[in-house]
């Protein structure tokens, strides 16, 4: 038992609650492979399978995925432990489900249309090979900014094809569409009305109206731009 709970494995009672593991059912999930998103907002492909109804059991999802059958963000994708998180799109078929969070923090899936484009937020940016400049999203993707590089700063999102271009900067900025990823408003989608400084622990503080016209603020490392 002690292997399962290594690096392959966690533990239900210690998976994060993006997870929505059912921990009476579950002794063990599958650990998400590093690289994509981070372990507190990502779950392992074979689950999210799973939870779509695709299959009955882990070991059933782990077939169907390594058929080819199964897309995310319009690329195949065959291993059962691949990182899925916020923003991701899973396809199956001509089904497309767009990955989400409910009001409790948990991963959720929304059908859509087939994929166009992606958002992600920009956690990062530097320089790299020949003074060119680069940007970190919060999907773990690193991507050239290439004209886009004077537009785009920490905190803006980025709509992205299926090769890592950047199509559109959507912009932290007073009047942007804009939906909570975490902390005691998360799956609130609204406006942002307003940007206040905060302080070097907190980082900034975004006043919101969200879609039912109430008024909250919560930090901006908890919200991602949408338009």
């Amino acid at each position: 038992m002690a292997k399962k709970g290594g690096t392959n494995h966690i533990k239900s009672l210690a998976a994060p609650e993006f997870f929505n593991i059912s921990r009476k059912e579950e002794t063990y999930v599958a650990r998400p492979l590093p690289g994509r998103h981070n372990l507190y907002s990502v779950a392992p492909l074979e689950d999210s399978i799973k939870k779509l109804g695709y299959s009955d059991n882990y070991s059933d999802a782990a077939k169907v995925i390594k058929s080819g059958k199964i897309k995310v963000n319009g690329k195949t994708i065959k291993e059962k432990k691949f990182p899925i998180g916020l923003n991701d799109v899973i396809s199956i078929g001509k089904a497309n489900y767009l990955v989400s969070i409910d009001k409790f923090g948990h991963i959720s899936f929304n059908e859509t249309k087939a994929p166009e484009h992606f958002i992600y937020k920009v956690v990062g940016k530097d320089k790299f090979k020949g003074n060119k400049i680069r940007v970190r999203l919060n999907s773990g993707t690193v991507i050239d900014a290439g004209e886009n590089a004077g537009k785009i700063n920490p905190g803006d999102s980025v709509k992205i094809d299926s090769n890592n271009k950047i199509i559109e900067v959507i912009k932290m900025k007073k009047g942007a569409k804009c939906t909570v990823v975490s902390g005691v408003h998360v799956a609130t989608s609204g406006s942002i009305e307003d940007i206040k400084p905060g302080n070097i622990h907190t980082g900034k503080v975004v006043i919101i109206k969200d879609d039912k016209g109430e008024i909250f603020e919560t930090l901006e490392k908890n919200i991602i731009t949408m338009s």
